[in-house]
């Protein structure tokens, strides 16, 4: 039996796109762009605290004169990609360019997706494509799923190829930027080559028409209401702050933290007093910190549970700290994951989205006459002063699998749960994520 201990604290929703502001006239328009490439051009140089670590100055002024000559040729879904596509060359994950006001609003397929360990699948869909949820993409157009996601991965900074993958999910559902990859010649709609959920039956083609941002707020459906037996404790979690429940059968208390910061209402130090008392009280053999979907914020918030963790006697055993990791972990999130580490968690899961040694402590400058900002890291943090890895790596590694989508499985947990001291493989292990701790590096 799994009792809920608490309720949830809403995470707010911010949308890439502001409300009030305009596109800018037509007969401004090259002018407005070509501002815009100026003012990235010079002030990312000036405000970054090593903007040159990945790209040569020449390089990056040329890149920049090429883009300012293609401006009159391109309409604005283009150029704002393009934009994008240009700060993505200083390789800093922490710096991109919000997506400015643009006529028409960039479109979005009739489709969302999960790049998990075995391929592309279909994890949400619109109207009639409710039937290809858990699907298998092998192809978008003429290109297989693992080269459309090689192109849309130079419209965004990444620094480890699990961050990557996880936000090429995101760019491959934008039209425009499949376009521009040559996965389709008409934005309009897009030919997606699919193999049916469970794997039973052939390759067939589907057309994906693009839907406008109107269109798209209502008809989705997803892979969570297709389960036929409970929701995944992580699903049921995955809109709040953080969160716990005591599972009986198992004597493991599961706290999700999504967010590093303290949700209003309920804050974090008060959580974490909560966590520790009920630990207590209901004798918990393990304590499990979710941080798959923490994404970060304050590295700080955290320390209320982890100071404590650290000196409770309960916990001194091996592996009755465990911390669940993958691809969505990044920024202050890994910097948790890190510290837990050293207080003796075990790490379970995947490699982090996140990079131990990296650039945050994000701040913006406006591109006013776009009506749109450039957010870009203020500094260098070194989590792993000795070596650079490019994750954090689990100390056990399970597999993400397509066919979880189907059956609602989460190997990660439940390797967490059954884990015995000096185990290094969870349930199917051996697909991406080989275990290697905080300095292993990827192939």
């Amino acid at each position: 039996m799994v009792r809920a201990l608490i309720v949830f604290a809403a995470v707010p929703l911010f949308l890439t796109m502001g409300a009030e502001a305009s596109p800018p006239p037509a007969t401004e328009r090259s002018a407005v762009w070509r501002a815009a490439v100026r003012e990235i051009n010079e002030q990312l140089p000036e405000r970054h605290p090593d903007w040159f670590h990945r790209i040569t100055a020449p390089d990056w002024d040329t890149a920049a004169d090429k883009l300012n000559e293609r401006v009159p040729a391109l309409d604005e879904q283009l150029l704002a990609l393009e934009l994008s596509r240009l700060v993505a060359l200083g390789g800093d994950s922490h710096t991109a360019v919000r997506l400015p006001p643009i006529e028409p609003a960039m479109a979005t397929l009739p489709a969302r997706f999960a790049v998990m360990d075995d391929g592309v699948f279909i994890a949400a869909a619109n109207g009639p494509h409710h039937r290809l949820i858990g699907a298998r993409v092998v192809g978008f157009g003429p290109l297989d799923a693992d080269e459309a996601i090689a192109g849309v991965s130079t419209l965004f900074a990444w620094e480890n190829e699990h961050w990557r993958r996880r936000q090429a999910a995101v760019f491959l559902t934008i039209p425009a930027a499949l376009e521009m990859i040559g996965a389709t010649p008409d934005r309009q709609t897009v030919r997606l080559r699919v193999r049916p959920p469970g794997g039973e039956g052939g390759e067939e083609t589907v057309t994906a028409e693009a839907l406008s941002p109107e269109e798209a707020r209502g008809g989705w459906a997803t892979w969570m209401s297709r389960l036929d037996g409970k929701v995944p404790l992580a699903v049921k979690g995955a809109s709040s702050f953080y969160r716990s429940e005591f599972l009986d059968d198992s004597g493991v208390m599961y706290v999700q933290y999504n967010k590093c910061a303290s949700a209003p209402g309920f804050p974090f130090p008060e959580f974490a007093r909560f966590v520790l008392s009920k630990c207590a009280e209901l004798d918990a053999r393990r304590i499990v910190i979710d941080l798959r979907e923490n994404a970060g914020g304050n590295e700080g918030v955290i320390l209320p549970l982890t100071v404590p963790l650290s000196v409770t006697e309960r916990f001194r055993e091996p592996g009755s700290i465990v911390c669940l990791i993958g691809p969505g972990t990044y920024s202050s999130g890994m910097g948790n994951a890190i510290s837990l580490s050293r207080i003796g968690a075990v790490l379970i899961g995947q490699p982090t989205g996140g990079k131990p040694n990296s650039f945050g402590e994000v701040r913006s400058f406006p591109l006013q006459e776009l009506g749109t900002v450039v957010y870009h890291s203020t500094r260098l943090w070194t989590k792993v002063p000795d070596s650079d890895p490019l994750s954090l790596l689990p100390d056990v590694a399970v597999p993400r699998l397509g066919d979880d989508l189907r059956t609602g499985r989460d190997r990660t947990l439940e390797a967490a749960i059954s884990y015995t001291p000096g185990s290094r493989q969870g349930p199917d292990a051996g697909a991406d994520g080989a275990p290697g701790g905080t300095t292993g590096r990827e192939p």
